[in-house]
């Protein structure tokens, strides 16, 4: 439920729910790790819009100062986890998790190599050392893109040619992996009674509408890009010079 007052396992009505609850600790440290991993300009981009995102819910909430569902008997088997007391409407969780999803769900064509090539590395051997040199399949650079726009696929986009059969099945079960977390994010809010069906809705709206806003300013402002990247390349290289030095 939160980090200072963190629910049990056991006081789930099942496992499966307990991990999906967990999912702004798991998706937040899974998009640090990836940020650390390719120290690049559009992955910083992204995490700082789902961030914002989160934060906008939240003024909302204090704006609107909806109540979330009332607490269930506790006599009530399998007895849910306690609502939270602040508002509800709309749901951070369902604002974060469509956010990711939106931005997301168009890039896969242009993400599955790079999954793909990070899982042959990781299978062939444990070495952990690129993790420390700068790698050459960032997103700015290095890696053709298969979308033009972060959010709007395009036919002119395809310069590349017919994806493999492999690339295929692997942007396919990415993007149903994708859209299986996303939907089973949102139906948990409302089994776990943290919100109504209402607020869940509200909060995937707000992420819809904040996702592509925030990938078009990415795509009409390059230059910001280019700026951010050259921010991480000397913050990364100081870093890793005092620590090596």
């Amino acid at each position: 439920m939160g980090l200072r007052h963190p629910h049990k396992p056991s006081e789930y009505p099942s496992f499966w729910l307990y991990l999906l609850d967990e999912t702004h600790v798991t998706v937040t440290l899974s998009t640090a790790l990836i940020l650390l991993y390719t120290r690049d300009a559009h992955v910083l981009w992204f995490s700082v819009g789902a961030l914002g995102s989160t934060w906008v819910a939240k003024i909302l909430k204090l704006c609107l100062r909806a109540p979330r569902p009332p607490p269930p008997p506790p006599e009530s088997k399998p007895s849910r986890v306690r609502p939270k007391k602040t508002y509800g409407m709309p749901s951070t969780h369902s604002t974060a998790l469509t956010f990711y999803w939106v931005y997301l769900l168009p890039m896969i064509p242009s993400l599955t190599p790079i999954v793909l090539r990070s899982l042959r590395s990781i299978s062939g051997d444990l070495d952990l050392s690129p993790m420390f040199a700068r790698l050459p399949l960032s997103l700015s650079e290095g890696v053709p893109r298969v979308l033009e726009h972060p959010v709007i696929p395009t036919l002119g986009a395809l310069e590349a040619g017919t994806p493999s059969p492999s690339l295929s099945v692997g942007s396919s079960l990415l993007g149903i992996a994708l859209t299986g977390l996303w939907a089973a994010g949102l139906w948990s809010r409302v089994e776990l009674g943290y919100h109504t069906p209402q607020q869940v809705f509200g909060g995937a709206a707000l992420g819809a509408v904040l996702a592509p806003a925030w990938a078009l300013v990415w795509a009409k402002n390059p230059g910001v890009g280019a700026v951010i990247q050259r921010s991480i390349d000397t913050v990364w290289e100081g870093v890793m010079g005092r620590v090596l030095g």
